[in-house]
């Protein structure tokens, strides 16, 4: 049977997730939630949570899920230790520091790969075990079959989003918020500038996630874990949402009712299941809309009833005496509690019955317990409803307080690798058209970055292929299949691609999309196999400078900053198809526009609307540049480089993105 995962910012919302029938829920604590502005949990309340998830029979899952600053590792490992007292059930994580420290500190706390962590493909499954997870929260943007496909590889625990707020960008990947207000949705912070308004209206707002309807077919997948999104939300919805997935996994019919009820509490413009069906086209789409405060109650109070979902059976002894004091013996089937009552009296007209019992005891309504059965020793005798009552309350504090036990885990010293600082590999150029090349000699880059499809273009030693992202196991083979020959080196941004290029040959280069912010990640990817790796343009200049570099170490010194790659086609959305030629744009309310690209498979590469350069920083000595180049002609390709050289700002307008700012 399938885990119901529901989410909760704060013991209200927890108490709503067990009450409704979750199997676990997953919390954030004050620091390094992807949830800041959740209320989220301190020390003290965790450990109320853990005592009442415990009671429960109910999981409880700790996110620690955003980046980490290389002056923050000691806050993590002092998190970890939290987490750890309360002997949770496991911790969810994005990045790789914490990944190792949890490893580490706490290694039998099953750790969990966060949806931030892009996994999409069984190479990207086979990647995290050898990185010690146990559970992959898949990307948000798969498809039935490739879930299929993953939970069939049975390489690890699945879990899977069936309900909430979807991102426009792929999950990990968005720097919008970042760059242009310095919120980070990597840390938590993320302003939502996807659901602003633009020029044609709202062409990077999706709808929320809806998948009622698509629980067999997920079930028979073999997911392990169906997971509700809402940590900012209240504890009705909570409610609500847990309920309706409760009872659909528990054999309920699908109905069209529960999904308006639902969507009655929280949506915008209703559902989508695009992603899951591969129909990311406008449809997906919408805002949220006012919803009356009535049709907000009702839905509530039609889904959750307000009555425990799931309950534990109890069974009952009583044996009564009437020269002892009633002995009272009470079991869930894990734990048996007693008590000695008050001493029964003969009966004079009614002697209790073993019904008469059931229906005493039974008033368990408002409780996690349901009674199965009872049975009574001693005939013709008589309890007052007083002492039965009495029994009850004192049986079900001691038997919650038993449920409630758990275990903390062990926290072990950590010893931070430590590494000599290596030099970068020398400056390199990335180009997004090999058509706007400048003739000039480029022999003094280390690498000269070229899409796959136009290798050819540049037959030169220092050449490279920087491939998409979010390819497939299939197609990213069949990319280093046709560049065998071409060219010894690749530029990936996924975890699932590193091992597949070492294994083919190729020097292995990461992008920045790998979210390298600390030296503890820089260390991890050294050990996977990396000869170099684009550091985190989150990062500013004192963060970088805080950097052990055990491997080369590169920073974009030029280009429009990508702050989305999206699955869905922002440009047909807009109605301008432009045929995977040159680029669109999208203007917001402003009147600022951003360069729109043409990614794989009709996805959309989403360009900051001005470009960053790094002309007179004092970037790290031992850290390589890297320009990019995507929208500019090859004129201004050879005014930038011209610049470039002589250390001067490009004769144009540009921007110092986060080099020179705090990020929060």
């Amino acid at each position: 049977m399938s885990e119901l995962l529901s989410p909760a910012g704060d013991l209200a919302c927890l108490r709503a997730a067990v009450r409704n029938g979750a199997d676990a829920v997953y919390v954030g604590l004050k620091e390094f939630s992807a949830r800041a502005g959740a209320e989220n949990f301190d020390a003290d309340t965790l450990l109320a949570a853990r005592r009442e998830t415990a009671a429960a029979n109910v999981k409880l899952f700790v996110a620690l899920n955003t980046l980490v600053r290389d002056r923050e590792l000691p806050d993590i490992r002092r998190s970890l230790g939290i987490i750890a007292d309360c002997g949770a059930d496991g911790v969810i994580v994005q990045d790789l520091a914490a990944a190792r420290l949890a490893r580490e500190t706490v290694p039998d706390l099953p750790l969990h790969a966060s949806t931030q962590m892009q996994i999409h493909t069984v190479r990207g499954l086979e990647a995290l075990k050898a990185l010690g997870f146990r559970r992959a929260v898949l990307a948000r943007e798969m498809s039935l079959d490739e879930i299929r496909a993953a939970a069939a590889a049975d390489i690890m625990e699945t879990e899977v989003f069936i309900h909430g707020a979807l991102c426009m960008c792929y999950s990990g990947h968005c720097l919008f918020s970042a760059v242009l207000g310095e919120n980070s949705g990597n840390r938590g912070r993320c302003a939502q500038p996807c659901r602003l308004p633009y020029e044609g209206g709202h062409p990077l707002s999706l709808k929320d996630l809806c998948l009622l309807k698509h629980l067999p077919e997920l079930t028979a997948a073999g997911v392990t874990s169906f997971k509700i999104e809402g940590r900012l939300k209240s504890p009705e919805y909570v409610a609500a949402a847990t309920r309706a997935y409760r009872e659909r996994l528990d054999g309920k019919p699908y109905d069209e009712t529960t999904e308006r009820r639902l969507a009655a509490i929280f949506s915008r413009d209703g559902f989508t299941d695009g992603y899951l069906t591969g129909k990311t086209d406008k449809p997906m789409f919408g805002i949220k809309q006012k919803t009356e405060h009535a049709d907000y109650r009702d839905a509530v109070a039609a889904l959750t009833n307000g009555k425990p979902y799931k309950r534990a059976a109890l069974s009952l002894t009583l044996t009564l005496s009437a020269d002892k004091p009633s002995y009272w013996l009470l079991t869930d089937g894990a734990h048996t509690v007693s008590f000695e009552g008050e001493t029964a009296s003969p009966a004079e007209r009614r002697p209790m019955t073993e019904q008469s019992l059931f229906e005493a005891f039974d008033k368990l309504t408002d409780t996690p317990f349901i009674l199965q059965n009872v049975r009574l020793t001693g005939e013709g005798l008589y309890l007052p409803v007083s002492a039965v009552n009495a029994a009850r309350r004192a049986l079900l504090a001691v038997l919650t307080e038993r449920r409630a036990a758990f275990t903390p885990r062990e926290i072990l010293p950590f010893s931070p690798p430590r590494a000599e600082n290596v030099k970068g590999g020398g400056d390199q150029i990335l180009f997004y058209s090999a058509a706007e090349m400048p003739a000039e000699d480029l022999s003094g880059f280390a690498r000269i970055w070229l899409r796959p499809e136009e290798i050819d273009a540049y037959p030169a030693p220092n050449n490279g292929v920087f491939v998409d992202h979010f390819l497939s196991d299939e197609a990213f083979r069949k990319v280093l299949d046709d560049c065998k020959g071409k060219t010894g080196a690749v530029l990936v941004g996924n975890l699932s691609q590193i091992l597949p290029a070492r294994q083919a040959g190729f020097a292995v280069y990461g992008d920045w999309s790998l979210n390298a912010t600390n030296s503890l990640a820089l260390a991890e990817y050294k050990e996977m196999g990396l000869d170099d790796i684009c550091l985190s343009f989150e990062n500013n200049l004192a963060q970088m400078r805080d950097l052990e570099k055990p491997l080369p170490t590169t920073v974009i010194a030029y280009g429009r900053l990508p702050l989305m790659r999206t699955k869905n086609c922002i440009i047909s959305q807009k109605g301008d198809c432009i045929g995977h030629t040159g680029h669109a744009l999208l203007t917001d309310r402003r009147g600022v526009r951003f360069p729109l690209l043409c990614a794989d498979g009709c996805g959309t590469t989403l360009l900051n609307s001005l470009p960053l350069s790094a002309h007179g920083l004092a970037l790290p000595p031992e850290t390589a540049r890297r320009l990019d180049f995507t929208t500019e002609t090859k004129r201004e390709i050879e005014s930038v480089l011209a610049a470039f050289r002589r250390g001067d700002a490009p004769d144009r307008p540009f921007t110092r993105g986060l080099y020179t700012r705090g990020v929060k």
